[in-house]
């Protein structure tokens, strides 16, 4: 006949053993701590939710459902990069690799910051008077010149700039020039890249609707003549209403993240090495 054992009987036994509480304190502990280890690094999942997500998706690039050696694939695939993937987390390639940690913090700035609601037109035009150099149209210059690949001896040079003046016909002079004779509304810039800093800073600070030069490019020499010259001027809001949404999207969310990063800096001690003060 089998004895019954009353709670009364096992907390005696309990009680009358001093090691017997220590072992039950110890192995439920040790059952907790098992219950809460986390799963097996070697161990690797595949789970249908998981493949019929990324069916789903390759689905969509695709334009037609998979077949079944296709979803088979997939699989294999999955596999394959979460292999990959963990080794070279256990090699530390992700801290060595630095286009890889580049990547990282980016995809951390992405997921720190949230699209921001779209602003109304007072807010636009409040940014646009606060960052309204960003909207300055440069100064532009168009001119007419004379092009010699090799520059011409200095008395030879000074008798072009004498016949210029006098009314020479300038369809007879020089070589020809990829971009013609006549250059239209070229902003500094835009004249640097083609011409070189020298020459575009020399013809900006030439004299308007007079023949000057030689002035030395990046392609040869050149006389020059001004034959527009407009001052830089701010554009007109509605002009660049797009381009201001865009920008101050960008400021918005370059907020944001400032907000999450100050957040994030006060789990971390940071100590300046080279200045040997916490920052």
């Amino acid at each position: 006949m089998t004895r019954r054992i009353k709670i009364t009987d096992l907390w005696r036994l309990l009680t009358s053993e001093p090691l017997i509480p220590f072992v039950a304190i110890g192995a439920i502990v040790f059952l907790l701590y098992a219950w809460t280890l986390p799963d097996d690094p070697n161990r690797i999942e595949v789970n249908s939710s998981a493949m019929d997500f990324l069916a789903e998706e390759r689905e969509l690039v695709l334009g037609r459902q998979l077949s079944q050696n296709e979803r088979q694939q997939l699989v294999a695939n999955y596999i394959e990069e979460e292999i990959l993937l963990r080794e070279a987390y256990a090699r530390g390639l992700d801290q060595q690799d630095a286009s890889i940690r580049l990547r990282l913090v980016d995809k951390m700035r992405f997921m720190l910051t949230e699209e921001p609601v779209d602003p109304t037109e007072d807010t636009l035009h409040q940014f646009y008077l606060d960052h309204q150099q960003l909207y300055l149209e440069p100064a532009r210059i168009s001119f007419e010149h004379i092009f010699f690949s090799k520059a011409l001896p200095p008395n030879e040079a000074e008798n072009l700039l004498v016949n210029l003046s006098k009314g020479s016909k300038v369809s007879d002079l020089g070589e020809a020039f990829w971009l013609g004779s006549n250059l239209i509304n070229y902003s500094k810039p835009d004249l640097t890249v083609i011409l070189g800093s020298a020459f575009t800073d020399q013809v900006f600070h030439s004299e308007p609707q007079r023949w000057s030069g030689p002035y030395q490019s990046i392609k040869g020499q050149h006389f020059v003549k001004i034959t527009e010259l407009q001052a830089p001027k701010f554009r007109d809001f509605e002009e660049v209403k797009h381009f201001v949404k865009e920008d101050w999207g960008i400021y918005r969310r370059r907020f944001m993240l400032e907000q999450q990063l100050e957040q994030l800096k006060r789990k971390y001690q940071i100590v300046d090495l080279v200045g040997d003060k916490s920052i």
